[in-house]
């Protein structure tokens, strides 16, 4: 991969204009390959095997993409600063497949993987905000902005036009689908407060309210509940609708003195699928569902606390249900996770050599929770696959300065 980001910035009176440039060059392989081992010399994850028996197929993705964009930071007035500007996204990507499964290995009567080039360009995606220095020396925030995200280059394997099963539906996709885009909409608040007496020393804070309508969404189809399959090709990759997204964050952070604080953050959004889809055999009925793998509820804390040069902090994760189907018939149970950290100095005798000690100690899943960390959504209903909380684990750690 080889690229070149560029930025220039000018001040123009009360302007504060941008124009920067993004160019990459990315060109990535992707190769199954099949090898004979010796069961009584076997190798480690660390050694690479040479003399493949078979190479199943082979990909070449061949990809420019072509990044550029153009803002102005306009100071209004005292107090009021108006940011905009657009950014453009280009991509030029061409899928190649030197080798080609045997007859037979795609599942639908395919013959080979799909080949060819799809150019997407998105000219114009604008940005808009406005920052408000309050009279209360609190400041508020308004942004919109409109983003893109570029379809998967990748072969035989994931959301990609080049993981098709066949050359007819990556001709169909490239003529139908859309890149998926998104418009975002932000608006909130956020200030501080000193207390002079009491034991309050001072408040950070900050509310936020957002909206976001995400269009063109793309899913891989398949008329069977299977989430993977080693036999490579998807049957089916397309826009199936929007997402609607409202939420609000809220977090503030409570100081005692310079030696204790406590922060809090409060997360709650609600992502709703806007359209049913179909799978090749019947309709899948998503519209009003939950987007699956993303908690309404989220909060984090930390408490802290530094005494003379021992510092400690406890942490705090929730995460709320997740829903683990596009149908939502199937979920995991909200988790919550503790984690301590422990550093301070060690007493050190002073000489030209060693300067600074410390000791540290980190814990993470105080409590040993037991529960579902990374859900994996792949199917309609029915089921799903997931990877654990890890259990508690504990880091010493010795840090000398010379």
């Amino acid at each position: 991969r080889a690229g070149l980001i560029s930025t220039v910035r000018s001040a123009w009176g009360k302007h504060q204009l941008e124009l920067g440039g993004w160019l990459e060059h990315n060109r990535s392989s992707a190769y199954r390959r099949w090898y004979q081992l010796d069961v009584n010399q076997p190798i480690t994850p660390y050694d690479k095997p040479v003399n493949p028996v078979i190479t199943q197929y082979g990909s070449e993705i061949d990809n420019h993409v072509v990044q550029l964009h153009a803002q102005d930071d306009w100071r209004a007035m005292d107090g009021l600063t108006v940011q905009a500007g657009f950014k453009s996204s280009l991509q030029f990507a061409d899928g190649q497949f030197p080798v080609q499964p045997e007859p037979g290995a795609i599942s639908g009567g395919s013959t080979a993987l799909p080949v060819g080039e799809i150019i997407t360009k998105a000219w114009f995606l604008p940005q808009f905000g406005v920052i408000w220095d309050l009279p209360s020396k609190d400041q508020a925030f308004v942004n919109i902005q409109r983003n893109l995200r570029q379809f998967v280059t990748y072969g035989a394997v994931g959301p990609s036009p080049w993981s098709l099963s066949s050359q007819s539906a990556f001709e169909l996709f490239k003529n139908t689908a859309k890149p998926e885009t998104s418009n975002t909409y932000e608006m909130g608040i956020r200030g501080r407060r000193l207390f002079n007496s009491g034991l309050l020393s001072a408040i950070d804070a900050q509310l936020s309210l957002y909206h976001v309508d995400f269009n063109n969404r793309l899913l891989q189809i398949s008329p069977t509940p299977v989430i993977s399959s080693i036999v490579n090709g998807n049957p089916i990759l397309a826009n199936v609708g929007s997402v609607k997204t409202n939420g609000i964050d809220i977090a503030a952070t409570l100081r005692f003195g310079r030696k204790y604080s406590l922060y809090n953050a409060l997360s709650y959004n609600d992502s709703t699928y806007a359209n049913d889809y179909t799978n090749g055999k019947v309709v899948v009925p998503t519209a009003g569902k939950l987007v699956p793998g993303s908690p309404s509820w989220l909060n984090k804390f930390s408490a802290n606390a530094n005494w003379d040069g021992l510092e400690a902090q406890l942490m705090g994760d929730y995460v709320g249900r997740r829903y683990a189907t596009y149908t939502n018939d199937l979920s995991v149970p909200s988790y919550f996770l503790l984690g301590l950290s422990l550093n301070g100095k060690l007493p050190l005798a002073t000489n030209n050599l060693l300067h600074e000690a410390r000791l540290s100690l980190n814990v993470s899943n105080l409590a040993n929770r037991k529960g579902i960390s990374t859900l994996v959504v792949g199917a309609a209903s029915g089921t799903y696959n997931s990877f654990p909380i890890a259990p508690r684990q504990v880091f010493l750690t010795l840090a000398v300065n010379f």
